[in-house]
């Protein structure tokens, strides 16, 4: 009888200790997921900031193209008004001193015929 009772008890101790086991594998397993599910979690908000960060100093890049496009593309634009006025200025010199030679043949022309 003492024999079945400490077998009994030996049973018992053994289906003790595979339940604290159990629970104990079942707690670790369950912290390890919920470890690993924020380290993935840091790991995911990392690779979006990086992103961000990246595509920020990307919009920095395209703002700076832009800027020195739109700089160039209004120094051209100024530099075809300079062009025009230029030769405005040179047509109209020209003009001026055509008027000037004709009026000055005219004064020539009507000075010989009062002599």
């Amino acid at each position: 009888m003492r024999m079945k009772m400490k077998l009994i008890k030996e049973r018992g101790d053994l289906k003790l200790k595979k339940d604290a086991w159990a629970k104990w594998r079942q707690l670790h397993r369950s912290r390890r997921a919920s470890q690993q599910y924020s380290d993935h979690l840091l790991f995911r908000c990392y690779a979006r900031w990086k992103q961000r960060l990246s595509n920020l100093d990307a919009f920095e890049a395209t703002a700076d193209v832009v800027s020195r496009a739109a700089a160039l593309n209004d120094t051209k634009k100024c530099f075809v008004v300079w062009r025009k006025l230029a030769n405005l200025q040179i047509i109209e010199r020209h003009v001026v001193e055509q008027v000037n030679m004709r009026i000055t043949c005219e004064i020539v022309d009507n000075w010989r015929k009062r002599m």
